[in-house]
């Protein structure tokens, strides 16, 4: 029995080796040397060499075989779509010109969206103080509710997203006269960084300055309203109004939008306030301005936090105020805005879509005889499906690349002409995405047309008139 198997596995490896199988051989060559290890290696190591020529050979014969079933024929549907799409480009322009242009809008307002909200949140007035601290000292129960100092300024002044810190004391309805008119008007005693926080600008004249302050002068900042009563429609430049007994000379009247408490208050140098009218020394009021709306609830507990632990025993008289429902209203309003422009980038893009789409369809019908030809001669249905894909891909693509570019421009101008920082990795991405998107949108348009072409039938298309 043993002699039998011995046998028939003699003739099986003889059989093998004639087939000229690389490890076979070595197993044949290697019959007789199973038990002696240092005769075995170099004789393994040969035929793991002829092994490796081989599947290299093989492989290379694998990859050739394939590119000349697939990439040959991929290679002359691509160039006869790119004929197809050249030959017809000026019906593809404004296809072209409405991708490209959601694209770039879509990519330029991704990366400029950051610096048109800090922009907008820079616009105090017209935001209604959305990016505006208010802290106050003032405690009913306690005669001597505390006071700031100009060393809490500086402290405020280092805290993250701090872009201004104004000292202000005020007083309601202390009246006012020129002439024989009087009326109650409110007078606040600022510096020049309270200008800043407010942004504002006169009409006509100009604002209290640093020098103003230094030198204590008694010049004065009219509210509209009250440049209104007293003097009408006539200059009021270089007119005094006395106040306390004190001849306040006008320098300045305030403009543009103005909330009810600017409208009716004069505004004269902080020194001049604190050291000649009664109870207007003390700094309780300080006027903080943030870089960001949205910065504004965290700066608010920093504030607190650090007015807290360098005013201990006065922490009831602390009252630190933000307008929550003004940065609602400014957070709806900015995202209103932006999804306004993405929707209409986007219905661009969509027509552009709808645009390639609907050429492709007439396209179709105007080549049927040309289908039906190409099939009756033995063209498959998926590679004339694919040349329609490809055509409508060729034309998204190349407008994809004009949107991407544009933006790179745009974004590019905004910073150089508006002063926009841009993110150059986001502008990367974005520009990527922007490129993917109209691959799919080249995809969806040719999907239909493509669909036609190949449920067409050799017979009907060759009968089409």
């Amino acid at each position: 029995m043993p002699s039998f198997l011995s046998v028939l596995l003699t003739l099986l490896l003889l059989k093998v080796k004639q087939l000229g199988n690389p490890i076979f051989r070595t197993i044949w060559d290697c019959r007789g040397f199973f038990r002696r290890s240092d005769r075995l290696k170099p004789v393994v190591q040969d035929r793991r060499k002829d092994f490796s020529e081989s599947r290299s050979f093989l492989l290379s014969d694998i990859i050739s075989r394939i590119y000349h079933k697939f990439g040959l024929i991929f290679s002359d549907v691509l160039k006869l779509s790119w004929r197809m799409v050249f030959r017809n480009r000026r019906r593809y322009k404004f296809v072209i010109v409405a991708i490209a242009a959601g694209v770039s809008g879509i990519i330029v307002i991704v990366n400029v969206s950051d610096s048109v909200d800090r922009r907008i949140g820079e616009h105090l007035v017209i935001l209604g103080g959305a990016t505006i601290i208010d802290i106050e000292r003032f405690d009913f129960d306690s005669p001597h509710p505390g006071e700031f100092y100009a060393r809490d300024v500086k402290s405020l002044k280092r805290l993250p997203h701090v872009v201004e810190v104004a000292p202000v004391v005020s007083v309601d309805n202390i009246e006012a006269a020129v002439g024989s008119t009087r009326i109650m008007v409110r007078l606040a005693g600022v510096d020049a960084s309270f200008w800043r926080t407010i942004m504002a600008h006169c009409r006509v004249g100009r604002l209290i300055e640093e020098g103003d302050v230094f030198s204590g002068s008694t010049y004065g900042v009219l509210g509209e309203r009250i440049a209104g009563d007293f003097f009408g429609s006539g200059d009021p430049l270089g007119k005094t109004i006395q106040i306390d007994h004190v001849n306040i000379t006008v320098i300045g009247v305030l403009g543009g939008i103005q909330g009810p408490d600017t409208l009716r208050t004069v505004f004269v140098p902080l020194t001049t306030a604190r050291q000649r009218f009664q109870d207007m020394h003390p700094i309780k009021h300080l006027r903080v301005r943030t870089d960001h709306w949205k910065e504004v609830v965290t700066t608010s507990d920093a504030i607190r936090k650090l007015l807290e632990s360098s005013h201990t025993g006065y922490e009831s008289g602390l009252k630190v105020t933000h307008h929550p429902e003004r940065i609602r209203r400014v957070q709806e309003t900015v995202t209103l805005v932006k999804m306004l422009i993405y929707l209409v980038c986007t219905v661009v893009i969509a027509l552009g879509g709808f645009g390639t789409a609907y050429l492709m369809l007439a396209s179709v019908s105007e080549r049927t005889r040309e289908i039906g030809l190409k099939k009756a001669l033995g063209g498959r249905d998926r590679i004339v499906m694919v040349q329609f894909i490809i055509e409508a891909l060729i034309v998204c693509l190349f407008a994809g690349l004009l949107g991407v570019l544009l933006a790179w421009v745009g974004c590019a101008a905004t910073n150089t002409i508006m002063g926009f920082e841009i993110d150059y990795g986001l502008l990367f991405v974005s520009s990527i995405g922007g490129f993917v998107a109209s691959v799919i949108v080249g995809l969806l348009s040719g999907a239909a047309p493509a669909i036609k072409a190949n449920r067409m039938t050799p017979s009907e298309a060759m009968r089409f008139e």
